[in-house]
């Protein structure tokens, strides 16, 4: 039997494990995402989709620990209010479980950061947004190195014009 989402959590990590499994059949908040056919680098795009919609700092090793929608809201919301905790108190906590790790884990959740945030810098041709995409960053005036009449640039096309006219060049017509 499915377990339909109860909260607004639950609903909103059930749309994204539906996106990145792109499945159309219904999902229950106790499934386990590898159960449903998931692998591991979706599991990047997962957390990172996660963080983006709540605001959280979930790593994928916690996903690991709860790969069902009712175990990972259960986190979510509990991230989401710490309790009065304040964000030091919560950094303290995130590096005493990093030194728990062993060096193989922690080498290998950097790397899935680093790919997540690799593929975060990509552009994004659907939607055409990114840092090199079309319409995204264009180089501005502090990104031009040197001056615009350098020997490499040529005259400026009023420049040009002067002197194409001072040697009558141009015909006026």
């Amino acid at each position: 039997t499915v377990t339909p989402p109860t909260t607004p959590t639950e609903q909103q990590i059930t749309d994204i494990f539906t996106t990145i499994l792109t499945t159309t059949n219904p999902i229950s908040t106790d499934d386990n995402f590898f159960d449903l056919g998931g692998n591991s680098l979706q599991v990047i795009r997962v957390v990172n989709r996660l963080n983006n919609a709540f605001g959280t700092t979930l790593g994928v090793r916690d996903f690991y620990t709860a790969p069902n929608i009712a175990t990972l809201a259960n986190r979510i919301d509990a991230l989401a209010a710490p309790d009065g905790q304040d964000e030091e108190t919560l950094r303290w906590q995130l590096l005493n479980e990093v030194e728990q790790m062993s060096d193989e884990e922690v080498e290998r959740l950097l790397a899935a950061e680093l790919a997540g945030a690799e593929q975060a810098s990509e552009p994004d041709l659907a939607t055409g947004s990114g840092p090199s995409a079309p319409g995204g960053p264009v180089a501005g005036p502090s990104d031009v190195r040197g001056p615009v009449d350098s020997p490499v640039a040529g005259p400026s096309r009023e420049q040009g014009a002067e002197a194409d006219l001072q040697e009558g060049t141009i015909q006026h017509g």
